[in-house]
């Protein structure tokens, strides 16, 4: 890998931690500004609007994968057949969204569990977050397609991440020194989603010429693959999505609260996946070569993965609280129980992506919709059942059993076994993990007994001792369970 690529890694992970940093401002100033009921109204609807994806039936995945094949034996005549052909779908399934935004809107504006934001604010709201989701599909989405095929991924997040920092620096300053309403406010994402469709287009022009410039007619045989990648995307839809749905009905001002919650745990499942998705088109194109040594480096991913997890579930479980109270205040915070459940989750979001790559790298969406739909079924069923008595609690403990019974066991046997044909359990990686997240808890509770966090200073401190001890007890156990793969001469 060039230099600049490492660069252009690095320039990625800064301006998404910046992006971090600015969301967190915003939703501090949005209800400050106003108040928390608009806060969940927002997250809500933008929740909602995720299941949008639904309409796209895992297009991008789709083409992606049959692009593998022609880029490992250099028929770019192929690629740019296949781009064209993903570059008319995405254009029709965003013209279905748009279709659909406005019924939507108004369906779900009435069926929130509002007490203070009137009617019509909401559906202004939801139809402006929905605008703005979709937008891409028009512009952008297809771009980002090829660009990752082209190993490209890293710009992908550079571009991204400006454009969100830019609304996100708009916004603030209508919310805090313009003081626009929220429905103004709104108006800026779908503008410079707009403005970033141009930008696109200029990069794939410049990077991408090659397959751009061949003479060809689009080719749409990728969409045999979607009904079974629709399976997957409802699945994970349901996973993040309908926690947020469920508690806007039952009690809205828990939304908040679980979107807290949600965001803080997101930001390092992102950073490691964002990392874990550069390698994406690599191993396809590997996987279509036969590669010999793709396992070590599989697991060398891995272990990345789980060494980055116990360092962030050790200090999400120890300080997430503390930093809730400090950032929007002790009124937003949940049970002990509560945080363990977000601290399970949080391993399987930050590891199963290795998994994931070797999956789709195969095209195996047939073989594991099984899996997804088990998992499905089981998260929502537990999840009604559970939310009215345990709210968040209820609703992430039915996350954590669906995705430990219904989805890991088997998209595991099918990497592991059908692909690698090797007899490894992804669970013992697990039990490891979470082995070295409660000996670096222990260690902090024994190290730091009766400190208490008043400031942001002291969270500080209190993150780094937690953050060095699990680096310690990670790097000691993974460096002596995963030997056998990081050594250089492991074949």
């Amino acid at each position: 890998m060039k230099w600049k690529h490492y660069l252009g890694i690095l320039t990625g992970i800064f301006l998404w931690g910046i992006y971090a940093i600015l969301l967190m401002a915003r939703t501090k100033f949005i209800i400050q500004g106003y108040g928390s009921e608009i806060n969940a109204v927002s997250q809500s609807a933008q929740q909602i609007f995720n299941y949008f994806i639904l309409f796209e039936s895992g297009m991008g995945a789709a083409y992606l994968y049959k692009m593998y094949e022609p880029m490992a034996v250099g028929d770019k005549k192929k690629i740019a057949s296949l781009y064209m052909g993903l570059s008319i779908s995405m254009k029709k399934i965003a013209i279905r969204m748009l279709l659909a935004i406005l019924p939507l809107s108004f369906i779900y504006a009435f069926v929130m569990n509002r007490t203070k934001t009137d009617y019509l604010t909401s559906v202004l709201i939801i139809i402006l977050l929905g605008l703005r989701f979709v937008i891409p599909y028009f512009v952008s989405v297809s771009k980002k397609t090829l660009l990752t095929l082209y190993k490209y991924k890293y710009l992908v997040d550079v571009t991204d991440s400006v454009v969100n920092i830019l609304i996100v620096l708009a916004e603030l300053l209508l919310i805090s020194v313009v003081k626009c309403s929220m429905i103004k406010v709104l108006y800026i994402g779908c503008v410079v989603n707009i403005l970033a469709g141009g930008i696109y287009e200029m990069i794939i022009r410049r990077l991408c010429q090659d397959s751009l410039s061949m003479k060809s007619v689009p080719c749409f045989e990728a969409e045999g693959m979607t009904k079974s990648i629709l399976f997957h995307q409802l699945s994970g839809l349901l996973n993040s999505n309908v926690d947020t749905f469920l508690l806007s009905v039952v009690n809205i001002q828990s939304v908040t609260i679980y979107q807290a919650y949600t965001m803080i745990y997101t930001y390092p499942v992102q950073l490691v996946n964002k990392i874990s998705e550069i390698f994406r088109a690599s191993f396809g194109i590997r996987l279509a070569q036969k590669d010999a040594h793709l396992y070590r480096d599989f697991q060398r991913l891995l272990t990345f993965q789980m060494f980055m997890a116990v360092m962030a579930i050790s200090v999400f479980i120890t300080d997430i609280n503390s930093f809730i109270c400090l950032w929007i205040g002790e009124e937003f915070t949940i049970s002990r129980v509560g945080v363990y459940l977000f601290g399970f989750y949080m391993i399987q979001r930050m590891t199963f992506n290795a998994v994931y790559i070797i999956r789709d790298g195969k095209g195996l969406y047939e073989e594991s919709k099984g899996f997804s739909v088990k998992e499905a079924v089981m998260n929502l069923i537990l999840s009604i059942l559970l939310v009215k008595w345990f709210e968040i609690e209820g609703v992430m403990l039915a996350t954590v059993l669906s995705v430990y019974l219904g989805l890991v066991p088997g998209n595991s046997k099918l990497v592991f076994g059908n692909i690698f044909q090797k007899k490894y359990h992804l669970f013992l990686d697990y039990a490891v993990m979470i082995a070295a997240v409660v000996l670096s808890v222990m260690a902090y509770d024994l190290f730091m007994n009766g400190y208490e966090i008043t400031n942001w200073g002291q969270l500080i401190q209190s993150a780094v001792v937690q953050m060095n001890l699990s680096i310690g007890f990670a790097g000691i156990i993974l460096g002596i369970y995963k030997f056998r793969y990081l050594r250089k001469e492991h074949g």
